[in-house]
């Protein structure tokens, strides 16, 4: 440098191809051919002297993906992700000098990248854009060029990404996703067809079935229903209860349209006997049992005139034994009846009880006291074949009154807890009515059973007996 006497060297970072120079050849026109170690490089003056100081920086070499391309042109690439190298260079040979860089890729950096040395740029993964890398360039004395240098690189956008394939893609899932919800309604619809279809074969058979139940049942109905006729005209009238007491009543509520429960009235001259019984079972067995009952008390009593009660209950327990063939049965079973049975002879008021596991009420001088149970049962196998029968016998009075029962009435389920009636209730119920006439007591009983009932459903057969001497 003549101003200042100082050596620059020149090589390859200002702009020549290598940094050796073996040979020099002048030129015409002012220019210099320069043979280097990597190529040819020609220096002219006239250039260099029309360019006067500026710092003009130059694209020397791009690769991309470590391929080299043509710089001279802008950079169009196929929708791939790629690494992109560029070299540059700027030189001043009239102000020779340490130059600096700054550049970016611009659509890539949000910033210029710091002031550097370095003549390249390196950008490892770059994907789809249109992108410009600029390079500006410092020069010794501070100063920078005014027009970077600018270098347009587009990568291309793959076609899942471009606006037309997205628009098919979306048309496409539409129509999918239509195709898709009408072959389901489609499906559904026949699968709704095939359901109704189904649904109305069922519902036609169980209509069938229903008319073929409710004709069965109008039959067993009309059966039982004239089995009620039979089994009621069994019964003896009420009316034979008049001649010898003063004042009775019957509270007969079957569970079902006929009852196991039943009552059954014999006379003999001054005596009357009064029946209470309590069959096993309630509906259709347990009416079985009661015309069997009724007709071999029946039987016994007309050929047997002058038995107590408690040789009648013996006798009945034989025959039910021998009907209903329970002595041949090795099973023990409990079927046969409970029963209470009061014989009244009204010419001196004399009363005989004859018990089977049911007690009986009797209210004398306006005191009521209870005649228990034996605890043997008729018919039953389960006892002792030869069975006792307790039998009480009572001088009573006008006036005195008798109260048979069966369990129907104290077993009932009601009242608030939902427990049995129980026999201490029913107890001190007769205990708070007796003195009222039988035809108040009877609707007091009455409506008492139906209140403690209430919603809960009868489990038993119903049959009370009120009877005043």
């Amino acid at each position: 440098v003549p101003s200042s006497g100082q050596v620059v060297p020149f090589g390859s970072q200002a702009g020549l191809q290598g940094d050796c120079l073996p040979n020099v050849a002048g030129l015409f026109s002012r220019k210099v051919l320069m043979g280097m170690t990597d190529g040819l490089t020609v220096f002219d003056y006239e250039a260099m002297s029309q360019r006067g100081n500026r710092l003009m920086p130059v694209m020397v070499s791009v690769k991309v993906s470590d391929k080299e391309v043509d710089e001279s042109r802008p950079l169009v690439l196929p929708d791939v992700r790629y690494s992109l190298r560029f070299e540059f260079t700027a030189f001043n040979y009239a102000q020779p000098g340490i130059v600096r860089y700054q550049y970016k890729l611009e659509g890539w950096d949000e910033k210029w990248s710091d002031i550097t040395l370095n003549n390249w740029a390196f950008y490892p993964r770059v994907e789809e854009g249109n992108y410009s890398f600029m390079v500006r360039v410092y020069a010794p004395d501070g100063s920078v060029t005014s027009q970077p240098l600018s270098f347009f690189v587009e990568i291309k956008k793959p076609f899942w990404k471009k606006t037309g394939f997205q628009l098919l893609g979306l048309l496409s899932f539409i129509l999918l996703t239509a195709g898709v919800v009408y072959l389901r309604e489609r499906r559904q619809r026949a699968f709704q067809r095939y359901l109704k279809k189904l649904l109305d074969e069922r519902t036609a058979e169980v209509v069938r079935q229903k008319q073929e139940l409710e004709i069965k049942n109008k039959d067993i109905t009309d059966s039982i229903n004239y089995a009620r006729r039979i089994q009621s005209s069994m019964l003896p009238p009420v009316e034979r209860l008049r001649e010898y007491f003063s004042e009775n009543f019957i509270v007969y509520y079957p569970r079902d349209i006929v009852s196991g429960d039943f009552y059954w009235i014999h006379t003999n001259g001054s005596k009357i006997l009064v029946l209470c019984a309590d069959s096993t079972g309630h509906g259709v067995p347990g009416a079985f049992m009661s015309i069997i009952g009724i007709t071999l008390m029946k039987d016994i009593a007309t050929s047997n005139p002058s038995l107590s009660p408690a040789e009648l209950f013996k006798h009945l327990d034989r025959e039910l034994r021998i009907t209903i063939n329970q002595d041949r049965s090795s099973d023990k079973t409990s079927d046969g009846m409970d029963a209470c049975m009061v014989e009244l002879d009204v010419s001196d008021y004399t009363v005989k009880i004859a018990t089977a596991m049911r007690p009986v009420f009797v209210v004398q001088k306006g005191q009521l006291k209870i005649i228990e149970a034996s605890k043997s049962s008729i018919g039953s196998n389960v006892s002792p074949k030869e069975k006792e029968f307790e039998e009480h016998i009572l001088q009573m009075a006008k006036g005195d009154l008798i109260y048979m029962f069966t369990d129907g009435i104290t077993d009932q389920f009601g009242g608030p807890s939902n427990k049995k009636f129980k026999l201490h209730q029913l107890k001190k119920l007769i205990d708070t009515i007796h003195s009222k006439p039988l035809n108040e007591q009877k609707e007091i009983i009455e409506e008492t059973f139906r209140m403690w009932k209430g919603e809960t459903p009868q489990l038993d057969d119903v049959l009370m007996i009120g009877l005043r001497l």
